[in-house]
């Protein structure tokens, strides 16, 4: 992709806390990381697991937040590039906001992005 280097450096960072996130899920889950081993009733694990599926899931939200706002300002080339349902020619008029912000809003990696992001903040909140 043409994201620039700094674009390539928090691709890496994001990927690297899926990466983290999923080792410790999988390690959480665990019999000695739970209880009795840690916690006072049944489900409770290691307090450093819930650290850790904090700060990936506010990494991962800011990552959603920043593409969310910055949806409707992509260029339609570049989002025809990443993916996105999106049907333009060049030459035709640029899409509006609302259509490119609804492309990516109907891409199959958002719904994922999102679907796995709510949870966190429906059991915190």
């Amino acid at each position: 992709s043409n994201s620039g280097v700094v674009g390539m450096i928090l691709q890496t960072f994001v990927r690297l806390a899926i990466i983290l996130s999923a080792v410790a899920i999988t390690v959480e889950s665990l019999e000695r990381y739970r209880f009795p081993n840690f916690g006072e009733e049944e489900g409770d694990s290691a307090p450093a697991f819930f650290v850790i599926e904090t700060v990936a899931v506010s990494i991962f939200s800011v990552e959603l937040l920043s593409r969310f706002v910055s949806a409707p300002f992509v260029s339609s080339i570049f989002l025809q590039r990443c993916g996105y349902c999106f049907k333009w020619e060049i030459g035709e008029p640029e899409p509006s906001a609302y259509h490119k912000f609804y492309a990516w809003l109907n891409n199959t990696m958002t719904i994922i992005d999102i679907v796995s992001t709510v949870p966190y903040y429906i059991e915190v909140f």
